[in-house]
């Protein structure tokens, strides 16, 4: 991968470093270190279909699972003539995970165990904010419920649980 040199791409490359690093991403992830984390992280979306094909097959989706994404959700440059140039922004990191069959049936257990896993990762997330190398990001939020895919389409993309986190910097 390249290595960026502007402020949004290296904010963007110290987000990631920094979800690779959590244990509880990692645990999430089922990673034993960095290296085996970051291969669960992807920006702006998955890599495509096998193939060149429009849709993933449900094998190639199962072996994704889980993953995360980071997104740009906005981006700011403030031009002062006092301080100079400065940016902001915010990520967006969506987490997708498949449901563990043993509690499928039971959507109160499915939550919890989900909630656990992304509430937990956000802590984290937040506890290391400032560290060397990492974004020293302002506030992280759920933007909204944790969706499980449909029924209807658990046939095309299995069952499925995702929550979308949003990282102010």
């Amino acid at each position: 991968m390249a290595e960026p040199t502007s402020s949004l791409g290296k904010a963007r490359k110290h987000l990631r470093t920094q979800l690779a690093d959590s244990a509880a991403f990692r645990s999430w992830a089922g990673a034993a270190n960095q290296s085996q984390a970051l291969a669960h992280i992807y920006y702006e979306s998955l890599p495509s279909p096998a193939g060149g094909a429009e849709s993933y097959s449900s094998t190639e989706l199962t072996a994704l699972w889980p993953y995360a994404v980071i997104y740009v959700n906005d981006y700011t440059v403030l031009v002062d003539s006092q301080d100079g140039i400065s940016d902001s922004g915010e990520f967006g990191i969506q987490l997708v995970q498949d449901i563990d069959t043993d509690i499928a049936t039971d959507p109160d257990e499915v939550a919890i165990d989900f909630d656990d896993a992304y509430a937990t990762i956000m802590t984290e997330l937040g506890d290391s904010r400032g560290t060397a190398g990492y974004l020293n990001f302002e506030s992280i939020s759920l933007a909204g419920p944790p969706q499980r895919a449909k029924p209807d389409d658990e046939e095309g993309i299995g069952d499925e649980i995702q929550a979308e986190l949003l990282v102010a910097w």
